[in-house]
């Protein structure tokens, strides 16, 4: 195995290129694969309009975003091929050039923030793979009597120029709601909750026109579908299909304003994360489908404990196979709302020894053990006496102790 790389940046530009080089080869049997090279180069998100120098610019403006990356990447391989009964090792070679650009940008309307979004993504192929025909191939004994058969499709490689695009866009809106109960007990001052509903909404177009093509198969009379760039890189880029996605969120959190006293004449505020609780899910208006609920909570008390949990429902009756039966949902079928997934919960925790330099505790281990005397020590160390000299070694043991129980 070698590799090599070489990286480099420009902070005050946003801007990181990097070369990598790798080759792994079979000395015994001569075959290898090479990266020669990989390149990736990205440009970070930049607010062209942001306020510089003092200069009031529009904020919504402001929050407009956009970036770049770049990725390409030269592949040769060597690879053992049976066929016929013989053992070939072929060359082949393939090439991966892939544009990222990205925008963005989130207006403020009252209280609400406003996120569009568009995703847009392009690779450069150099080869396809047409499929030309079937054939037959036959399974013969040692008599030559033919004792099975199968359909096997003979593809035509050509090399030139391709492109193959892919986008989405969408729109995400949320908004914060505070409530606060002023409780002035047990030294809390208050609670506060706070609520972050958000919606989203994705569309993603079938665009596979580009690379799948069609075809009737002989086997069972039916018009099927095969990508032209599978087995390429980049070369599934685009799926079948188009996607119409909203997404639901409602995230909680409750916080603690505890009153500590310091020292006998001042007291301070302490901020404390008491509880989260995150729930979320999904529809699809392409298939008319609801996706998971998913809920995910979690709660600590410093660093003695802290708990966690996570679920997840489905909205339809399990299939044979475990997964949704999409043709009616629970609800219609009189079973319920929802149907467990799964369910996982975990408590951690840990606490260490407050470490000292002096004063009574400096020598804990043999206060620990009540030890008062060289005697103590080697019957506590040794089982018994033992005639050496005694060292008065000071002990300060650094330790730690961590727990925890999952489900």
């Amino acid at each position: 195995t070698s590799s090599a790389d070489f990286s480099t940046g420009w902070q005050d530009l946003g801007i990181s290129f990097g070369v990598d080089y790798q080759r792994n080869e079979d000395l015994v049997h001569g075959t290898y694969s090479e990266s020669s090279p990989q390149i990736n180069f990205s440009k970070s998100t930049w607010f062209p309009f942001q306020s510089t120098g003092g200069v009031n610019t529009d904020p919504t403006l402001a929050t407009l975003g956009v970036g770049y990356t770049f990725s390409a990447s030269h592949n040769v391989a060597k690879n053992p091929m049976v066929m016929n009964g013989d053992t070939t090792y072929p060359v082949t070679e393939n090439y991966s050039i892939l544009h990222s650009p990205s925008i963005s940008i989130s207006p403020k309307l009252g209280y609400f923030t406003i996120t569009p979004s568009f995703g847009y993504q392009e690779a450069w192929l150099v080869r396809e793979h047409i499929l030309s025909n079937f054939r037959k191939e036959y399974l013969r004994d040692s008599t030559g009597k033919i004792i099975d058969s199968m359909t096997v499709a003979d593809t035509t490689t050509s090399n030139h120029f391709n492109r193959l695009s892919n986008y989405n866009a969408g729109v995400h809106i949320s908004t914060t709601v505070y409530g606060i109960a002023n409780i002035g007990l047990l030294g809390i001052q208050a609670i506060r909750h706070t609520i972050q509903p958000s919606i989203g909404f994705t569309y993603q177009p079938d665009l596979s026109s580009q690379n799948y093509h069609s075809f009737l198969d002989p086997t069972t009379g039916q018009t099927n579908y095969y990508n032209i760039f599978n087995g390429e890189p980049n070369g599934t880029l685009v799926g079948q299909g188009k996607s119409e996605t909203m997404s639901i969120d409602l995230a909680n959190n409750f916080e603690a304003k505890v009153e500590r006293e310091v020292t006998k004449d001042s007291t301070t505020v302490d901020h404390v994360k008491l509880f989260n609780l995150d729930a979320s899910t999904g529809y699809n208006l392409a298939t008319k489908l609801l996706g998971a609920l998913n809920l995910n909570a979690s709660s600590s008390i410093g660093t003695l404990f802290s708990l966690s949990g996570n679920a997840s429902f489905s909205f339809y009756p399990a299939n044979y196979v475990g997964g949704d039966s999409t043709s009616y949902s629970l609800s219609s079928l009189h079973e319920g709302l929802l149907r467990a997934q799964s369910i996982s919960a975990g408590l951690n925790g840990s606490f260490s020894a407050t470490k000292t330099t002096t004063g009574d505790n400096y020598d804990s281990l043999r206060h620990l053990f009540n030890i008062t005397s060289p005697e103590d020590e080697r019957q506590l160390f040794l089982g018994g006496y033992y005639p050496g000299a005694y060292v008065d070694v000071p002990f300060r043991p650094l330790w730690n102790i961590s727990y925890g129980l999952s489900y």
